[in-house]
């Protein structure tokens, strides 16, 4: 069997409600890969340069969003965790936390159930958008960022779910 890993983190205003939302994810992928395991989630505020590694894409598309991107992981902290699960984790984990803009995202997804904005009001307010969450798109992308956020995450030692 093969495996793969997906890098998730929840973000500026959500992290209060990480519990609740980490319960959703693993609930809900359960459904869809039986057996995975995941690390504990680790809240931490990010460099600059980890923040700017990992949105240099969005500096292109915003610069507004980019910025505000900027402002709010140098004064608030993340919360991460590390999924290890059967081949397909990462697209079961991005469907149950839905589209990148709130207001598009499918009902019962992550996103839906724990944000009101949307991508529309976020380019009005020239802001980022406030979309809870952050998942790998790819178990490659995975690889990239789990190595880029590893150093403030140290060791990564995986526990099954469900627990039996």
């Amino acid at each position: 069997m093969v495996f793969e890993r997906s890098l998730v983190f929840i973000k500026w205003p959500s992290v209060e409600k990480k519990y609740e939302i980490f319960d959703f994810l693993d609930y809900s992928l359960v459904k869809d890969i039986p057996h995975f395991q995941r690390t504990i989630e680790k809240e931490f505020i990010v460099s600059q340069q980890v923040i700017a590694e990992h949105y240099a894409h969005v500096r292109t598309l915003s610069s507004n969003a980019y910025e505000d991107y900027m402002a709010t992981f140098q004064k608030y902290p993340l919360c991460v965790r590390v999924y290890l699960g059967e081949t397909g984790m990462c697209n079961a984990i991005r469907k149950i936390v839905g589209a990148t803009d709130p207001a598009k995202a499918n009902e019962g997804t992550i996103r839906r159930t724990f944000s009101r904005d949307s991508l529309e009001r976020a380019i009005a307010e020239k802001r980022a958008v406030r979309n809870v969450m952050h998942a790998s798109g790819s178990s490659e992308e995975a690889e990239v960022e789990i190595a880029r956020f590893t150093p403030p995450l140290g060791e990564l030692k995986y526990f099954p779910f469900p627990i039996s």
